[in-house]
């Protein structure tokens, strides 16, 4: 069973601040706690701040290794700036280095065939530039996912998705990879 944080709680927006954010918190809710209380209890009013020290752990164990807002900023920058021919070059690396088999596919729905460990899924990103993305291109990733018997799609973007192409991703195994995780994917584009 996996919970699921609300995405506005002040635990959910710490989750994605940096983790020093919920540090600083954690500080800042025992030092008030401490001195709130009476001295006999000043150590359960400083417990106070636990679950916000709790919290930056966990956004520290997930943060690490990944790149700094200001490095995705830039990553995607200059994914941005590629011709088609060096970012599709990018993206077949990418994959090739995660161990997966790529085939370049001819078509406008799909770009790749990405196949690991025998799971298929096809590869869209070809509109990578797109300022909004809506419904249709995944329309047509899920018309050649079927064509191909393909157990799934990824759909890679820069731009923002409607809320349409959001829902339509989620019901038909569709990833749709953007921000961080494309940065995170196509290394190359260090700063």
């Amino acid at each position: 069973m996996k919970l699921k944080m609300a995405q506005n709680s002040l635990f959910g927006i710490l989750m994605r601040s940096r983790w020093w954010v919920s540090f600083a918190v954690a500080a800042v809710v025992a030092l008030i706690g401490a001195l709130l209380v009476p001295k006999v209890y000043m150590v359960l009013g400083a417990l106070a701040g636990f679950p916000f020290f709790v919290v930056g752990c966990i956004a520290a164990w997930k943060q690490w290794g990944q790149p700094s807002p200001a490095q995705v900023e830039f990553r995607l920058a200059s994914l941005a700036a590629m011709s088609w021919p060096e970012f599709s070059q990018q993206v077949e690396a990418a994959y090739q280095r995660e161990g997966h088999e790529v085939t370049r596919l001819k078509g406008a729905a799909a770009d790749f065939q990405v196949t690991k460990a025998g799971r298929t899924v096809l590869l869209s990103c070809k509109r990578w530039k797109a300022n909004r993305v809506g419904v249709e291109p995944l329309r047509e990733l899920q018309a050649a996912m079927d064509a191909h018997e393909a157990q799934g799609g990824i759909y890679l973007a820069l731009g923002e998705m409607t809320e349409g192409a959001k829902e339509f991703a989620e019901k038909n195994a569709v990833v749709v990879v953007q921000g961080l995780a494309l940065a995170s994917l196509l290394p190359s584009a260090k700063k």
